[in-house]
């Protein structure tokens, strides 16, 4: 989300991969092209701490015997 108090918006380079999410929430199946390729040190970084987070649910849950999630 990007703009200003009450003039909220969903940034316009987000809005097709949005999109793309909710057919797949939806059991539909979609595409992917990276079009333009990003900074490298930020990607990797991001997908670190992807695999991070997901590694500390699964430790949390396992300790827990139950399913935990964050909103």
């Amino acid at each position: 989300m990007e703009g200003r108090l009450g003039d909220i918006a969903i940034n316009p380079d987000l809005k097709p991969v949005l999109e793309a999410l909710h057919q797949v929430l939806a059991g539909g199946t979609v595409e992917i092209k990276i079009a333009q390729v990003g900074n490298l040190d930020i990607v990797t970084e991001l997908n670190r701490r992807l695999e991070r987070t997901v590694n500390e649910t699964n430790a949390i849950n396992k300790a827990e015997h139950k399913l935990l999630a964050c909103t």
